[in-house]
């Protein structure tokens, strides 16, 4: 039936072409794929039966063209936008930051050939982590995009857990880089007392470590020499910081678990606090999304300085309580 060529068949929304079987319902008049009809076991359009309304060929060609106008024009604006990096969202050429996740569009894509989330290669979609999450979406109150503009690095798998706890109400979700870095991890991640709390506690736990290692008898065999540190030992003095280090090292694994468990939750807690006071001194998205981008993310310089820090500590006591003879003074 020429008269419906390029119309849709209202079950599989599919255009009909000239050599397509079609049966038309004898009420109403609405054109359908013979196939789709006996799928269907009845008309699309069976609500207008009991209305008396019936299909109008030339209104459906109408609806047809001024749906293409408009995706014309939308696509037009589209291509004026910009890809996000981080999200795949569509953004105003003008736009600072992404209206989805507040990253910034200078990382952005100028078209969607360069943009990560498009389908490309073998025809597959890449995996987009914020394909679940819209952008005024709310956790715990809190705009999704406003949390990933503080999270910065790695927001694409940190807001969809926040989103998870959040739902489930958990607190507890394991976090391999805060269980093998502990206290460090808390640092990079600016929960400065959190990481300074839990610095204090494994500097304590390490003792019984530093004693036995630095004794003369303990340095004498590793170095092959007679070594002379001021902490010499007698059997009891060995047993009982023996026992120490059992203990010890039971906390430290314990105490790496416990951060490795509850890392996500309490960044969770740091990000939404500084959400909140980000929001009490900016008005717009654009005000907070550049104040997020300097307040939040990660802090790698503290790190390095922990880590310079801790070597400098570790080997100016050694050279402070080892004889001068043993490094030639």
């Amino acid at each position: 039936m020429a008269e419906y060529t390029n119309l849709i068949c209202p079950v599989c929304e599919q255009k009909f072409s000239p050599d397509d079987d079609i049966v038309v319902c004898p009420v109403c008049g609405t054109p359908h794929h013979r196939e789709c009809y006996a799928k269907l076991g009845q008309c699309a359009n069976f609500s207008w039966h009991s209305e008396n309304k019936s299909y109008d060929a030339d209104e459906e060609r109408k609806k047809l063209c001024m749906q293409n106008e408009q995706t014309e024009e939308n696509g037009q604006e589209k291509s004026d936008a910009v890809t996000c990096s981080r999200c795949g969202q569509q953004n105003d050429a003008q736009a600072i930051f992404c209206n989805r996740c507040g990253a910034p569009v200078s990382q952005g894509f100028a078209s969607g050939e360069d943009n990560p989330f498009s389908q490309r290669g073998f025809g597959a979609a890449p995996f987009n982590p914020f394909a679940s999450l819209e952008s005024d979406e709310k956790i715990d109150g809190v705009e999704t995009w406003k949390y990933t503009a503080v999270v910065k690095e790695n927001a694409f798998r940190f807001v969809p857990q926040f989103k998870m706890m959040f739902k489930r109400n958990r607190k507890t979700s394991f976090n391999f880089a805060a269980f093998m870095f502990s206290p460090f991890y808390f640092f990079y991640r600016k929960m400065y007392g959190i990481g300074a709390v839990l610095g204090v506690l494994f500097l304590i736990l390490n003792i019984p470590t530093f004693v036995l290692n630095f004794t003369n008898e303990a340095l004498s065999e590793i170095v092959g020499a007679t070594v002379s540190t001021g902490i010499s030992l007698t059997a009891a003095q060995i047993k009982f910081w023996g026992y120490a280090y059992y203990f010890s090292s039971i906390g430290i694994t314990a105490l790496r678990f416990l951060s490795g468990i509850f890392a996500n939750w309490f960044y969770f807690k740091k990000c939404k606090k500084t959400v909140a006071e980000i929001s009490q001194t900016t008005q717009s998205r654009e005000e907070f999304a550049e104040a997020a981008h300097k307040r939040g993310g990660v802090n790698r310089v503290v790190v390095i300085a922990l880590i310079l820090a801790c070597f400098f500590v570790i080997w100016s006591a050694l050279f402070v309580i080892m004889d001068p003879s043993f490094i030639g003074l």
